[in-house]
């Protein structure tokens, strides 16, 4: 849906309301489907505003436990848990669950559907432990209810597909995405949007994985089928294009991905608006991509925008304005601007901290940048506190040995041993996992390169000194 139609049915929604008597609008579904739109739109506060209305009319009318109430209360969940108000929005979602189960059975699909929403949040949050049981829970009902084959099935089933992939568990992870795949396939066809998201979701797999041709495939498969079906601006294609742009960025083809995250960009600032979450993951993207290009005084404009705006939006807390400010901090320890550097990386980690689990990737990532912000200014023993052996441990458990965040931070760990006095060894042998597993063109892999390179001059600037002392003397 284009941006201009959206906005006029959103005006067209507006104006029917404001004719309704206000005792019939808060009650009405015109008002629950506006609110859906302009949630969809990204203008999250003036959602807000209506679903909060049509709650309080819910329960003021038809009483807590009425299941239009229950809908209700789970939409505007739904709202908070997008703006990034967890806590919140898992008070909600947990009084909407407890309800559907006391009124409608463990086994409704509307309980079903509560304990998915519940399961999502909790992984957003980091707790994934918790988010599997729930997981679990809905699809063994499902399966028992519905049948292998139920869409609804399906989504559980790609649901804990992106729970033992996000756990590092990447095997299990691609027996479920597989299974969900050849079923959407044959039940769905090639071309259901539901069976192209499970070709990207499968793709991102084997980019974990470092099968970047494999990944190349599907993501390509995926992309040309959205472009055909669904149009070039549908967000699900834009994703795609995202997913595309991202598989060449690991792959060194800077410009190629360039050219990609600048039309994704675009076009989610034509469709979805400046401040719409999708947009602003886009803008942050490409932030990224440019500062993988050395062109960091444009990719720390593009990162200032995307911090703003999720700041006003999603507000502090939330994991992508946790990550936004971890990227520009790590963007102005690559400008030598540590002090800077450490001030949003220090905010990153704490928030992190406080609302995110331990092997949460984005927690680890500003735990690792902070650290290497630390050793930079010569704090090298603070720095080892923050990736000891206990950090490396529980991210080889919690995202798995060969993920790109589980590299970085043995990069990083092995750096600080050099910096006090541990050798080049660890590092160097860092630095060839990398390339085995990455490939040598993947940023992280050249960041690690460079790494090596400076802490080889240290070295030999180091013996040359001495050298010269001694003759000297």
């Amino acid at each position: 849906m284009c941006a201009s139609l959206r906005e006029w049915l959103a005006a067209e929604g507006r104006a029917a309301l404001a004719r309704m008597p206000r005792e019939e609008r808060a009650t009405s579904a015109l008002q629950d489907r506006l609110a859906t739109l302009l949630q969809d739109h990204g203008k999250l506060d003036e959602a807000g505003v209506l679903y909060r209305e049509a709650l309080e009319a819910s329960r003021a009318t038809l009483g807590d436990r009425h299941p239009d109430t229950l809908i209700s209360i789970s939409n505007m969940g739904k709202l908070l848990h997008h703006q990034g108000k967890l806590d919140e929005a898992g008070g909600l979602y947990r009084e909407a669950l407890e309800a559907m189960r006391a009124t409608l059975g463990d086994r409704h699909p509307g309980t079903l559907a509560s304990i998915c929403n519940l399961g999502l949040l909790l992984h957003d949050q980091g707790k994934l432990d918790q988010a599997g049981v729930l997981y679990r829970e809905a699809l063994e009902a499902m399966r028992a209810t519905l049948g292998d084959r139920h869409p609804g099935t399906l989504a559980s089933i790609c649901n804990l597909g992106l729970l033992l992939h996000d756990q590092g568990k990447l095997d299990q992870a691609g027996v479920l995405y597989r299974e969900a795949l050849e079923a959407m396939r044959a039940t769905l066809g090639d071309r259901h949007p539901h069976t192209l998201k499970s070709i990207a979701n499968l793709g991102s797999l084997l980019q974990d994985q470092g099968k970047l041709d494999q990944a190349g495939v599907l993501y390509r498969e995926a992309l040309e089928a959205m472009r055909a079906t669904l149009g070039d601006r549908h967000p699900d294609t834009l994703s795609s294009i995202g997913n595309l742009g991202s598989l060449l960025q690991d792959h060194g083809k800077l410009d190629e991905a360039g050219v990609l995250y600048r039309e994704a960009l675009e076009a989610m600032r034509a469709t979805l608006g400046d401040r719409h979450p999708h947009t602003l993951k886009s803008i942050a993207n490409l932030g990224s991509l440019l500062q993988d290009q050395g062109k960091l005084d444009q990719a720390g404009v593009l990162y200032r925008e995307a911090l703003e705006a999720m700041r006003a939006t999603l507000g502090d807390r939330h994991p992508d304005t946790l990550l936004s400010i971890a990227y520009l901090g790590r963007l102005l320890h690559d400008q030598g601007r540590l002090g800077e550097a450490e001030t949003l990386l220090l905010e990153a980690h704490d928030g992190c901290a406080a609302t995110l689990a331990e092997g949460q990737r984005t927690r680890l990532r500003s735990q690792a940048w902070l650290a290497d912000v630390r050793r930079a200014q010569g704090r090298i023993e603070s720095a080892r506190a923050l990736v000891d052996a206990r950090v490396l441990s529980t991210a080889r458990a919690a995202l798995g040995p060969t993920v790109d965040t589980t590299l970085m931070l043995e990069a990083v760990h092995a750096r600080l041993e050099c910096a006090a006095g541990g050798g080049l060894s660890p590092l160097q042998a860092a630095l060839e996992r990398m390339r085995t597993v990455l490939g040598p063109e993947h940023p992280e892999t050249r960041r690690c390169a460079v790494a090596l390179s400076q802490e080889e001059e240290a070295a030999r600037s180091l013996h040359v000194g001495h050298h010269l002392m001694r003759w000297t003397a």
